[in-house]
C-alpha cells in the first residue's frame, strides 16, 4: 500500500514468476496418452505419414506402466485402441495401418479421445490428449465456440490438450486456440525433420510435470479488481477474465502444467480503489 497514492483510484502493474528448479522434488507418476489422429482426405500423403510418425515417436518414449489410447477421425470417428499398456507390440502396426478417409470430424475425434481418458482415469495419473491434424473441420459441430467449450471441459477435468499442426496448410488459429484453452502446447510439424526435436520436447515435458492443471489463486483487497492478466512466459497468452471464476475478490486462473526447470510468468493489471490517508 505504501506505493499507492491516497484518496484516488490507482492502477498497479505486477507480475508473478513460478520457477521450479533442481530442488523441486519429482514424484514418479504414470501417464495416459490418448492419440487423436486426423485421417481425412486433406491429410492424404505426406501429412498423414508425418502424423503417424509423430504418434509412433511419442509411444516409443513412454514407459510400460503408461497407457495409450488411439482414435482416428475422418467423416466417422473410430477407436483404434482402447486404453492399453504402452509396451503392447501391436501399437505401432495399428498406427501404421491408418488410411485416409473422407471429411474431418475434428470435434468428434477429440471428444472420443477424451472419453477414453476418462474411462481409464486413475488417481495421480497424468492424462494427455495429443491431436494430430491440419485443422480444417467440416463435420458438425465445427464452430470455433464448440471447440473452445470442448477444450475448456477437457482442461477442467485435469487433462492437458496438445495439438500438432501438420503440414504448411492448416487452420493455425483454431489449433492454437484449442491448445490454449486445453492448457497445452501447439506445435507446427512442417516435415519429418522436425519430428525428433518436437516429440522429444513434448514427452520430456510430460515426464517432468510437477503439477498438472494448476490453479493460481489471487486474493485482492476489498474493492480492488483484476483488470487484466497475461501469461507472458513460456508463451504469450491473454487471459479472458470473463472465463475465470471469482469469489469475493479472489480470482482463480488456470495455468499450464508446472514443468521442472521451466518458468511461467503472469503479468497483471490491478485497479485499486481510493483510500483515505496521507501520501507518503
Amino acid at each position: 500500500r505504501q506505493h499507492v497514492k491516497c484518496n484516488q483510484k490507482t492502477v498497479l502493474f505486477t507480475s508473478l514468476e513460478i520457477s521450479p528448479d533442481d530442488t523441486t522434488k519429482m514424484i514418479q507418476r504414470n501417464h495416459h496418452v490418448a492419440l487423436a489422429i486426423d485421417c481425412s482426405g486433406s491429410m492424404d500423403g505426406e501429412k498423414l505419414e508425418d502424423a503417424k510418425e509423430s504418434a509412433i515417436s511419442i509411444v516409443r518414449r513412454l514407459s510400460p506402466s503408461d497407457l495409450v489410447s488411439i482414435v482416428t477421425f475422418e467423416t466417422e470417428v473410430e477407436v483404434k485402441l482402447n486404453p492399453t499398456s504402452a509396451s503392447d507390440p501391436n501399437i505401432e502396426s495399428i498406427i501404421r495401418s491408418i488410411n485416409v478417409g473422407g471429411a474431418t470430424a475434428l470435434h468428434g475425434g477429440i471428444s472420443t479421445a477424451f472419453q477414453l481418458l476418462q474411462q481409464a482415469s486413475v488417481s495421480n495419473m497424468i492424462s494427455r490428449l495429443e491431436v494430430f491434424s491440419d485443422g480444417e473441420p467440416n463435420v458438425m459441430p465445427h464452430d470455433d465456440d464448440d471447440f473452445v467449450q470442448l477444450a475448456q471441459a477437457i482442461r477442467s477435468n485435469g487433462v492437458t490438450l496438445d495439438v500438432f499442426g501438420i503440414g504448411d496448410d492448416y487452420n493455425g488459429p483454431l489449433l492454437m486456440k484449442l491448445s490454449e484453452c486445453g492448457g497445452g502446447k501447439w506445435e507446427h510439424v512442417a516435415d519429418t525433420s522436425d519430428l525428433t526435436t518436437i516429440v522429444n520436447t513434448q514427452v520430456t515435458e510430460m515426464q517432468n510435470t510437477v503439477i498438472s492443471n494448476p490453479q493460481l489463486k489471487i486474493a485482492l483487497m476489498n474493492g480492488a479488481e483484476l483488470a487484466a492478466a497475461v501469461i507472458v512466459k513460456p508463451t504469450l497468452q491473454e487471459i479472458n477474465l470473463q472465463d475465470i471464476p471469482t469469489s469475493e475478490g479472489t480470482y482463480s486462473i488456470g495455468l499450464k502444467d508446472i514443468i521442472k526447470d521451466q518458468s511461467q510468468t503472469i503479468a497483471m493489471r490491478v485497479a485499486v480503489p481510493p483510500i483515505e490517508g496521507e501520501n507518503i
